[in-house]
């Protein structure tokens, strides 16, 4: 037996609902709180589930869930290895160990990971070929489990249409939720808001 005992606290805590600021990024390409929190709600997580984090950029969402799965598994794929490299980062510092890291091309790197019960698509999910047999979002549906949910997240009108298309091909039940927010920043001797770029949240469910 291995008994492993901690010698200090991490850097920063595991949990739900952290500051942008709190986690490394390259040049601050990563989904953002309000984003961040309507995506993790939206794929309704069960702590022991297997979650995929696809496109995963600074690693901010799969951080996150990793708080809500304690007896689970994430896996966070980037094909970048600076961006990859932005995730060892920010996993080392709140020491979600049960999140590991996948430096490859989607999505050949997918098959040799375990079938996952929740898929959050922050990147790579359509290309100018649309979305084909070999693309990331279908083969990611095909290894959903029965009863799974993937949510993605799109700021391209091509990207959601064509995710909306997919999903009404294959009969899954879709939910579309627009997130427009607005920042409070100083300006003079007051604040104002600045308007954050609005996303599609896209919900899915695969049926049992």
């Amino acid at each position: 037996a291995l008994i492993l005992e901690r010698t200090a606290m991490p850097e920063q805590s595991l949990s739900f609902g952290r500051a942008d600021d709190s986690f490394s990024s390259d040049a601050g390409l990563m989904t953002k709180g309000p984003a961040r929190a309507m995506a993790i709600a939206a794929l309704r997580l069960e702590a022991e589930h297997t979650l995929w984090d696809l496109g995963a950029g600074s690693g901010a969402v799969g951080l996150e869930a990793a708080a809500l799965l304690p007896r689970g598994r994430i896996f966070a794929v980037e094909r970048e290895a600076v961006r990859a490299a932005i995730i060892f980062e920010n996993r080392r510092r709140c020491e979600a160990w049960h999140l590991e890291i996948i430096n490859a091309e989607m999505p050949a790197c997918l098959k040799e990971l375990p079938d996952p019960d929740r898929i959050f698509i922050g990147g790579g999910l359509y290309a100018d070929n649309g979305i084909t047999p070999d693309s990331c979002l279908a083969v990611a549906c095909a290894r959903l489990k029965p009863g799974g949910r993937l949510v993605a997240n799109c700021i391209l009108q091509a990207s959601l249409h064509a995710a909306l298309d997919y999903f009404r091909q294959m009969n899954w039940p879709v939910e579309t939720t627009l997130l427009q927010t607005a920042q409070s920043q100083p300006l003079g001797a007051s604040e104002h808001f600045a308007a954050q770029n609005p996303v599609f949240i896209l919900a899915a469910a695969k049926p049992k």
